[in-house]
């Protein structure tokens, strides 16, 4: 990869290189950009160990997104910060030899739903820059995505709840904020990443094949990334469950949500199912 004119680096509003001497040639080749609660971190941990990939630890670096300081999960505006996430060149795993890391990557799943202005921004810093997006049904994805923060310990809530302890208009204005119905609407995900990105550089993934076809959904993705497809790399993993929503038990769709939630994303499932010939309905 070319490395990164600092010009390029002084163009883009709120980010900065504290250290001149920074390693411009190790941002990353490519991101799993989510959304959330579509698989992105079952399969950062299925590719992460392959020893042509560098991936960043921890999984999600929340930093090309550009969050205010006041955001909970804001990290660094400093590319100096975030390059050193991706400076580790050389590995010795499990295969007898020893490995040249050809590929740097990180996955933080809020990337999907940024703006068309941070988009190119991020092209602007690699314009050879590979994203993985993953596709699932918009209303299982904002039901899961609301089980997680009002009902399962996250950063939102401290504690498990019941359903019956949150009242509907909170589920209802989750399902309507601006972030959840962008992190839905696939159209505008795929168009502002497809537009930007150079042909053939984006790649749809299908949450349902986490069940279906594991092994083969991993092969697709190294295929897509550039790097050797052996089976040997497909660890143990694959057949596991990450960051499942529902951990202790199980809690459907309830009926006044799923009408709130096709209503608006009616559209999408439509698009979707068009765009990729799969069904996506409930």
């Amino acid at each position: 990869m070319a490395i990164i004119d600092k010009k390029v680096i002084e163009s883009i509003p709120n980010f900065k290189l504290s250290d001149p001497n920074s390693n411009l040639k190790i941002f990353p080749d490519f991101l799993i950009a989510g959304p959330q609660r579509t698989g992105t971190t079952w399969l950062a941990h299925n590719i992460k160990n392959h020893p042509q990939i560098i991936f960043s630890q921890p999984k999600e670096l929340f930093f090309l997104n550009s969050l205010p300081k006041s955001h909970p999960f804001y990290t660094s505006n400093d590319l100096t910060w975030y390059l050193k996430h991706f400076e580790q060149k050389w590995s010795l795993r499990n295969y007898k030899k020893l490995f040249y890391k050809k590929i740097r990557g990180e996955g933080t799943a809020s990337y999907a739903a940024m703006s068309k202005d941070l988009i190119n921004n991020v092209v602007k810093l690699n314009p050879d820059i590979k994203v993985i997006v993953m596709a699932r049904n918009p209303v299982k994805r904002a039901w899961a995505h609301a089980k997680k923060d009002l009902l399962n310990k996250s950063f939102i809530n401290n504690k498990l709840k019941k359903i019956e302890a949150v009242d509907d208009s909170v589920f209802e204005s989750f399902f309507k904020s601006q972030y959840q119905v962008s992190c839905g609407t696939y159209s505008k995900i795929i168009n502002n990443w497809q537009t930007s990105l150079k042909p053939g550089n984006l790649f749809v993934g299908f949450f349902d094949d986490l069940s279906h076809r594991p092994k083969s959904l991993i092969i697709d993705v190294y295929n897509f990334l550039g790097i050797s497809n052996n089976k040997k790399y497909i660890n143990d993993l694959y057949q596991e469950k990450i960051n499942q929503t529902d951990k202790s038990e199980k809690r459907d769709l309830p009926k006044k949500f799923e009408k709130i939630l096709n209503d608006l994303f009616l559209d999408e499932l439509e698009f979707l199912e068009k765009k990729f010939n799969r069904h996506f309905h409930l």
